[in-house]
């Protein structure tokens, strides 16, 4: 059974919900849907979620900056021209400002 992205109560109780615009919301379930085994990263392209959304690149590039902007997501490229890599962040302390993994064991 593969692992998918799990929404908690502490999504509406932090007020993320009220937070994001539904392009946005609708982009981080996507991201969630496509994650790895252990749902913490996929390798989804632009042109895929281009494609996927039917959306230019700058609506898509925006929806990517506001998850981004409330540390959702995190966007990283190993080498030039490599592929993106797109971690999804834990938000059960993001409005205490605890934002990685290891800080949440504190």
């Amino acid at each position: 059974m593969r692992y998918r992205l799990p929404i908690f109560q502490t999504f509406k109780n932090s007020k993320l919900l009220s937070k994001i615009p539904g392009g946005a919301l609708k982009l981080y379930i996507y991201l969630g849907l496509s994650t790895d085994n252990w749902g913490v990263v996929t390798w989804v392209s632009r042109e895929t979620l281009i494609k996927y959304f039917q959306k230019d690149t700058r609506t898509v590039d925006g929806w990517i900056q506001k998850l981004k902007d409330l540390k959702l997501i995190e966007r990283m490229q190993m080498e030039v021209d490599g592929v993106s890599y797109t971690f999804l962040r834990p938000y059960g302390n993001i409005q205490e400002g605890v934002t990685n993994a290891k800080d949440m064991h504190r």
